[in-house]
């Protein structure tokens, strides 16, 4: 595309005062007419000429993005030719993208190039797709530019927020860990998985002699037991269309994949194997539980969005009944608000709790708990929303009740404290050794 520059629209504006004198002596609009074609030529002219020259504009990422966070992009502007030229970047940003800049003008001489740092924030997780660069290309004191886009470096996926995980880590090294909520309980019994068999010590245990080998061999033989091992923790997050829902300034999925998050790395620092499935009417994502798959969950977990469709828990247990073939505990994130898909999930869960340990994590709507547990006003409609809420919190209790009489265990709590409640059910699970 060709556009004029600021010095063509000059001598345009002459041409126009010159169109002054035309009222007063006619002759003069041809002197008009020719300084206005003469302009124009000019600028298609060297627009043509300027479509050929090897200018370039690409974007570079600094680190990972993270929502909420300044991050850094390198704008990189190229100038290929043996000629200067005089460069005007411009970068739209979309809304929800906070910058310090939005276009940038340069004089490069031939064969040179310059690097812009540039600062942004994006305030949502997911895949940020920027729009195309706007190259403006002229020369110097030029009448004519020409326009061009460039889309190399405008794809880069937002990682949600990592405080939760640095005030984790950052609290575990030291005493307040408890003072924040987060509890480690003392270890009962000891573990019962088999690593070998040695021969019979006065002291051992008589609970751990093996009978069967101490009759085969004619000598009591004593079985030794591993403390603890390293488990299979899969995490399975809903996003259908329940997810969607606004909790403050966020959607329930934004707070499912913090906790999903915070238990990634928790899982990871206690040496278990941690696996994620994202699933909406069908499953999207499968990573198989590992000790060092976290950078491929939280980047699943950062391009997961919720769509307006009805989960497939069937999908679900279907996956992992086919893949998780010996015993994990199963976190499922999800929300119960709907009768039906509660239903759904209550009828299909007795399937896994006979191999697996399953926690149902759901989020609650305390705007709904306050108006059920508070008296009904005297404005109008203040019986009906109190009745109303009571009815929500009595069916979602009713729902609840069922999945714990299948032998499943829930998880509810607010926006503000589902994170630390799923990592101390995480720790209890491993204190009580359940698995």
């Amino acid at each position: 595309m060709i556009v004029p520059t600021r010095w063509a629209l000059i001598w345009l504006t002459v041409g126009l005062g010159a169109g002054v004198l035309a009222a007063v002596d006619r002759r003069a609009v041809l002197l008009v007419v020719l300084i206005d074609a003469s302009v124009l030529g000019w600028v298609l002219w060297q627009g043509k000429r300027l479509a050929g020259l090897d200018v370039r504009a690409t974007r570079r990422w600094s680190g990972q993005l993270q929502a909420g966070r300044t991050g850094t992009m390198c704008l990189r502007i190229e100038n290929h030719c043996d000629r200067p030229l005089a460069l005007t970047v411009r970068q739209p940003w979309p809304p929800d993208v906070q910058s310090d800049a939005e276009d940038w003008t340069t004089m490069l001489a031939a064969r040179q190039q310059v690097e812009y740092e540039v600062s942004i924030t994006p305030r949502h997780r997911g895949v940020l797709k920027l729009p195309d660069l706007e190259l403006d290309v002229s020369l110097p004191m030029g009448l004519a530019a020409h326009r061009r886009r460039q889309s190399g470096g405008g794809k880069v996926t937002v990682l949600p927020s990592l405080g939760g995980i640095r005030a984790y880590e950052k609290l575990r090294h030291s005493r307040a860990l408890r003072s924040a909520g987060f509890h480690r309980q003392r270890m009962i019994g000891h573990g019962r998985e088999f690593d070998r068999m040695r021969e019979y010590f006065a002291g051992d245990d008589f609970r751990d002699i093996n009978w069967k080998a101490t009759a085969r061999s004619g000598e009591p033989r004593t079985n030794l037991y591993q403390a603890e091992r390293s488990r299979d923790v899969v995490i399975c997050v809903d996003g259908g269309r329940l997810m969607c829902n606004p909790i403050g300034e966020r959607s329930t999925l934004d707070h499912a994949v913090d906790a999903a998050m915070l238990l990634v790395h928790a899982g990871h620092d206690q040496g278990d194997r941690v696996g994620l499935i994202t699933f909406h009417d069908r499953v999207e994502t499968i990573i198989r539980p590992g000790t060092t798959n976290a950078p491929l969950i939280l980047r699943s977990l950062a391009e997961f969005d919720s769509r307006p469709v009805f989960p497939s828990y069937l999908a679900l247990v279907e996956q992992l009944r086919a893949r998780q073939t010996h015993r994990g505990l199963i976190f499922i994130l999800t929300d119960l608000n709907d009768p039906q898909l509660a239903a759904d999930l209550v009828e299909l869960m007795p399937m896994l709790v006979s191999r697996h340990v399953v926690v149902v994590v759901s989020l609650r709507d305390t705007l709904v708990d306050r108006v059920a547990s508070g008296p009904a006003g005297d404005e109008r409609g203040g019986v009906s929303r109190v009745l109303a809420a009571r009815s929500i919190s009595h069916e979602r209790a009713e729902r609840s009740r069922q999945l714990t009489k299948s032998g499943v265990q829930v998880l509810e709590a607010d926006a503000q404290h589902l994170s630390l409640a799923v990592i101390n059910h995480y720790m209890a699970i491993k204190s009580r050794q359940l698995l």
